[in-house]
């Protein structure tokens, strides 16, 4: 899969051959249908953990001329992350091909970030679906629970957990849209929702939420660092879950 060559092209980097090689096992086993019926076996999906500690060695390395282009991709909105993405996921699809040599039958071309997509619109229902999800639980959790709150858990302590839940919630099942309009979806939020449920929604909250609190609090690098090792590490875990056919994988 995505992460298999990250072992063998960051050699200087131990955390990142780690996590390679952890991918590289799951990549073995993971169990993948097509035909509206996918599903993924949960107990080989990729690890949050892993998923970070590989993007972070792509950067390291600045593979694909990725790490060069975080400022500028940091300045253009939804449009300019968009397109760093688009570059992602080539870096990805290569090293998807190249680990499996001609046992790859699955090679696609990831076309640049598409001047017909409004992916300023398309963060903005994301994140706006997201925020109302987590304001509307909040604000019903307040409601029943204002007259009860007491002692040192406030009504307001309780429903800004409830708002960071219910954005959470929304996010990790829209959290591959954006690849999957740059990969030409119709109905990337459909998609997104569907693969999601395919590879397992309680999987996918945890894995969103473990990288988000890294690009919040993740270290001593930048903000905007931590942001693009964090949407590297949702590239390459799209890439992990993709349907694909190969050798010993349906």
């Amino acid at each position: 899969m995505a992460l298999e060559p990250v072992a063998t092209g960051v050699a200087a980097n131990s955390t990142g051959r780690r996590a390679g090689a952890r991918m590289a096992a799951h990549a073995g086993t993971t169990t993948v249908q097509h035909a509206g019926t996918s599903s993924v076996d949960v107990a080989h999906l990729p690890a949050a953990s892993d998923l970070w500690n590989a993007a972070h060695a792509l950067l390291e390395h600045d593979s694909g001329g990725l790490t060069s282009a975080i400022p500028t991709a940091a300045r253009g909105g939804f449009g300019g992350g968009a397109r760093w993405m688009a570059d992602a996921l080539r870096v990805a699809s290569e090293r998807s091909v190249n680990s499996v040599n001609s046992e790859a039958s699955d090679a696609r071309s990831v076309p640049a970030a598409s001047s017909a997509v409004s992916f300023g619109r398309l963060g903005l229902v994301k994140y706006g679906l997201a925020v109302g999800a987590g304001a509307g639980l909040a604000v019903a959790l307040r409601l029943v629970l204002g007259p009860f709150a007491s002692g040192p858990v406030s009504s307001t302590a309780l429903a800004l957990v409830a708002f960071v839940l219910g954005f959470y919630a929304v996010e990790s099942r829209l959290v591959f849209v954006f690849p999957f309009a740059l990969e030409g979806s119709q109905h990337p939020l459909r998609d997104s929702n569907a693969r999601v449920a395919r590879a397992g929604v309680v999987h996918a909250f945890v894995t969103v939420m473990a990288i988000a609190v890294r690009m919040v609090v993740g270290g001593p690098t930048t903000f905007t660092r931590r942001w693009a090792t964090g949407c590297l590490a949702v590239v390459l875990w799209y890439d992990a879950v993709r349907p694909r056919t190969r050798t010993g994988v349906r």
